[in-house]
């Protein structure tokens, strides 16, 4: 699924799968994202969550439990769900889960949102913690 915002100025696409911006262009229609050539590299503008880089034998320890996290970890691979809609913004949102949690033991609930103001798209990270202990991570 895909979400596309407009504006006098500007028209955005975002998927829901990493909540990823995959296209934004301006009134002349100039494309300012990378189009995702599976030649070269598959991507747009991924989302990076709970890890930017890679880690050691892709293994961390929290405690004395290892937990295995690939590079950049897993939201820009997960979908999002789209909580917010209109003409010029949205909210995505992604919540751990048993999915998460076999590979990052903390809960959390990361919200994306995305708006355009004029010629401008503004990105808001919103990361919380609903849990006591502490949540580690990087985006």
């Amino acid at each position: 699924m895909s979400v596309v915002l407009s504006s006098e100025n500007l028209r955005v696409k975002i998927l829901s799968k990493g909540a990823e911006v995959c296209s934004v262009k301006n009134k002349k229609g100039l494309e300012f994202i990378w189009q995702a050539d599976e030649n070269v590299w598959p991507r747009h503008a991924p989302v990076l969550f709970p890890i930017v880089g890679k880690l050691k034998e892709n293994t961390f320890f929290y405690g004395t439990t290892p937990y295995s996290l690939g590079q950049h970890g897993f939201a820009r691979d997960r979908d999002f769900i789209l909580t917010k809609s209109d003409d010029a913004s949205c909210t995505f949102e992604l919540h751990s889960d048993s999915g998460t949690k076999s590979d990052f033991p903390f809960d959390f609930n990361f919200q994306i949102s995305y708006r355009i103001d004029d010629k401008k798209l503004i990105t808001k990270y919103d990361i919380s913690n609903p849990a006591d202990l502490p949540l580690y991570f990087s985006v």
